[in-house]
């Protein structure tokens, strides 16, 4: 006699869930690309009476610029003789400023890490993003205080100030966004 073979049904197999639009590479290279893009715009603007002088982009902050005097201006040079309106380093090359370097190269790096393999782009880009708005406000924190010791306090009517445009904002939010965008990227591919 031939027994009857009983057949357990097996229980239905189901993927794996995908990790979605966080677990691929796109968000966080994309930020990162986009902080490293704004690295070229104008990041501090340098204003004597409301009217803007010269503005100073990312990339001349890490790299180097060279800060126009009075003169060098044509809107103001027949207006007074510049003695009052002229920084301490007026007519100089200013150095590279060592926080925005940092954070542009921590930024590059940030991007190549997030272009390689999953556990080194989620947790490279996760820190690189992070050092990388540390390094943007350690340039707040040394710009405010660059501009305490080089303004003159001189005539009230020649009021010069140097402040930070929204394109650094900008930047610092984006490269927080990156690291964010890492961070999920890193937990998407953990589950």
């Amino acid at each position: 006699m031939t027994e009857p073979q009983v057949t357990t049904p097996q229980p239905p197999v189901t993927p794996a869930p995908s990790a979605g639009m966080f677990g691929s590479k796109v968000p966080s290279s994309v930020t990162f690309a986009v902080g490293i893009l704004l690295f070229f715009l104008p990041f501090i603007e340098i204003k004597c009476s409301s009217m803007t002088i010269q503005s100073v982009s990312g990339i001349q902050l890490a790299t180097g610029f060279k800060v126009k005097s009075a003169a060098d201006n044509s809107l103001l040079s027949g207006t007074e003789s510049g003695n009052e309106m002229k920084m301490e380093n007026s007519g100089n090359k200013e150095g590279a400023n060592i926080y925005a370097a940092l954070a542009l190269v921590f930024g590059v790096l940030g991007f190549i890490l997030s272009m390689i393999s999953l556990k080194a782009g989620g947790i490279g880009g996760l820190i690189m993003g992070l050092l990388s708005s540390v390094a943007l406000i350690g340039l707040m924190v040394d710009v405010g205080n660059q501009v305490k010791l080089k303004v003159p306090k001189g005539d009230p009517s020649m009021d010069i100030s140097i402040g930070l445009t929204s394109w650094f904002y900008i930047a610092l939010i984006v490269f927080l966004a990156a690291a964010f965008f890492s961070y999920k990227r890193l937990k998407a591919n953990q589950s």
